[in-house]
């Protein structure tokens, strides 16, 4: 595709097609979707009355199941 050969550098391959690599683009979808469904998730100072330096943080679900702790909604706020 780019005619390099097959021991070349991902990194500077990635650098010179101007891609994202697959851990960041994982890392783009996950705070895109976030940022969208935003009205979705829960902050801590919602759940608890008490102001705390984490107020403003997601809060993190009660996940009772694996089936949903591997679900994207899970994974954008761990």
């Amino acid at each position: 595709m780019a005619g390099v050969g097959s021991r070349s550098s991902y990194s500077s391959l990635s650098k010179k097609l101007d891609i994202l690599s697959v851990p960041c683009q994982c890392t783009l979808s996950l705070t895109m979707f976030a940022v969208d469904k935003s009205d979705y998730f829960l902050t801590n100072s919602s759940i608890r009355g008490v102001d705390t330096r984490n107020k403003i943080q997601l809060h993190r679900p009660i996940a009772n199941t694996s089936c949903f702790q591997k679900g994207v909604s899970y994974t954008v706020v761990t």
